[in-house]
């Protein structure tokens, strides 16, 4: 998150995402293997993409009927998911064809998996961002003074980083299965 946050938070909140949508969105890439700078660098661009899409992105926008912005102007975090559904009665060769018009080689990964994740995937980590935040609302409450505050600090940034494990756990677990598969295949050969 460290390095994801630099790369794509200013460009993020250029858009109108809240921090929470952010994180969120930069979490779920994180649980599917797209971490780091590459996490923060594929969102960034695929949301430079959509804020200035080419003739034939906006097209493309127009022709599946997305909305990119809210009323405030925002563009809106489920673009992502909107962009995966409307393509999805689209044979493979279409939808990847659109993805890659419309976000470019770099952040087609962003759209590949925020769109996989889908809307519930979206609402379920900004639920579990919230429950975080209430958490620390409440412990924040209890620890006063700077020694409080050191513990919270301490609490908070544990609880960031189980969540965080449990979210990549899944995805390294299959890589590793998958190395560990060709690795067996090759002994055999």
């Amino acid at each position: 998150m460290g390095l994801a946050l630099p790369q794509s938070a200013p460009v993020a909140r250029q858009v109108g995402f809240s921090i929470e949508d952010t994180v969120s969105l930069l979490t779920l890439l994180a649980k599917n293997g797209l971490q780091g700078s590459d996490a923060g660098t594929a969102l960034r661009t695929s949301l430079i993409r959509l804020i200035n899409p080419t003739k034939e992105a906006r097209e493309i926008l127009a022709d599946l009927n997305i909305q990119l912005r809210d009323q405030q102007g925002n563009l809106r975090p489920e673009v992502f998911a909107e962009f995966a559904d409307a393509t999805k009665n689209l044979t493979r060769a279409q939808q990847d064809a659109r993805a890659a018009i419309v976000f470019g080689q770099d952040a087609i990964r962003a759209e590949a998996i925020l769109g996989r994740e889908g809307a519930k995937g979206l609402d379920a980590m900004r639920i579990a961002m919230e429950k975080q935040g209430t958490a620390a609302e409440i412990a924040g409450a209890r620890n006063e003074g700077l020694a409080g505050l050191t513990e919270n600090l301490k609490n908070q940034l544990s609880n960031l980083g189980i969540t965080i494990g449990e979210s990549v756990t899944p995805a390294l677990e299959g890589f590793v299965d998958g190395l560990a598969d060709i690795a067996e295949k090759h002994d055999t050969v």
